[in-house]
């Protein structure tokens, strides 16, 4: 026996909050068509600002605000549902409302100007005057806590645990803001940051190992020249190893822009020197005091050798963009 869901008659039944509701599938469905075609008839406004007042962003109003730059991070708990799978309800919480936590005090910390919850991940928004070194202190620092801390303390309490921790991902660019969801339903409402920042992040994490960070090439671009950021400290037992980043093509941007020439980076803050780079990094400071001249010249050329083409892909693309 078929169903035609497409008969005025058919009625669905939808639960809110122990209210059960009629949905009239038809009605509502034409209802929608009519919403899309007034939506595509009238496109939105996009007003350019500085700075996004949270009480402020466009709610019900056919507006929309953009940050022509902004920064994302973007940390996720690897194997979570695995977790859920082979932990009993309680520790399985446990652990993702602790990672959680730690996430969203290091993006409050670093003074992140918004953070959001997604399942077991978040994303947060930098934009502004030491955008890029806030972002940067916070995802390292979050990678740190993955490593040092989190996947440490999860193997003492819960050995069965599977293998876990906290993969991070950075990207940087245009993005716009409004609240969406259900007109003059509170609950049903969200602020939504729409872009490159917060989709690439994502993207770079997902690539990621639990521990590591990936960031976008646009993002490499940016921190290469940072000593303070990319270059190992003089506690690193290796001490041929300087080159703390590596190389990291990541395949599901390999569409954008050059943007998937990123780069990795599995070490985490020194014990020692952390607490001392961060700081530096966040008062602005770039150049240590350095005596390995040729070590640091051969990673400044690294830098410019790897980057190139992805740079002259971008720069092809922007170009295309402005004569279209």
């Amino acid at each position: 026996m078929s169903v035609d869901m497409s008969h005025p008659g058919f009625i669905l039944k939808l639960q809110t909050k122990g209210v059960v509701m009629p949905l009239k599938l038809k009605e509502f469905l034409d209802k929608q068509k009519e919403n899309v075609l007034g939506s595509f008839g009238d496109l939105p406004e996009i007003e350019t600002v500085s700075t996004v007042d949270e009480s402020k962003i466009p709610k019900e109003i056919n507006r929309w605000l953009q940050l022509e730059d902004a920064i994302a991070v973007f940390a996720d708990i690897q194997g979570s549902t695995r977790l859920a799978y082979e932990l009993n309800n309680r520790e399985a919480a446990a652990v993702i409302e602790t990672g959680i936590k730690a996430i969203a005090e290091t993006f409050h910390t670093c003074d992140a100007k918004h953070a959001q919850i997604q399942g077991d991940g978040a994303y947060a928004v930098f934009y502004g005057e030491m955008a890029l070194e806030n972002a940067m202190v916070a995802a390292i620092t979050i990678q740190t806590f993955s490593q040092k801390i989190f996947k440490e303390r999860i193997k003492v309490k819960f050995p069965k645990a599977p293998a876990t921790g906290i993969k991070v991902g950075v990207a940087a660019g245009p993005v716009i803001v409004k609240v969406l969801g259900k007109n003059r339903v509170n609950q049903f409402q969200d602020p939504s940051w729409v872009g490159i920042p917060v989709n690439f992040a994502s993207k770079a994490a997902s690539a990621a190992s639990p521990g590591k960070l990936v960031v976008t090439a646009t993002i490499w671009d940016r921190i290469w020249d940072n000593e303070y950021l990319t270059m190992s400290c003089v506690c690193n037992p290796e001490k041929k190893k300087s080159e703390l980043w590596e190389p990291f093509p990541i395949q599901t941007l390999s569409d954008y822009s050059g943007e998937e020439a990123g780069y990795s980076l599995s070490s985490t803050w020194c014990d020692n020197c952390g607490s001392t780079f961060s700081e530096r990094v966040l008062a602005g400071f770039k150049t240590r005091d350095l005596t390995e001249d040729a070590r640091l010249s051969r990673q400044k050329q690294k830098a410019d050798s790897l980057n190139k083409v992805a740079a002259r892909t971008r720069a092809s693309v922007k170009a295309y963009k402005r004569v279209m």
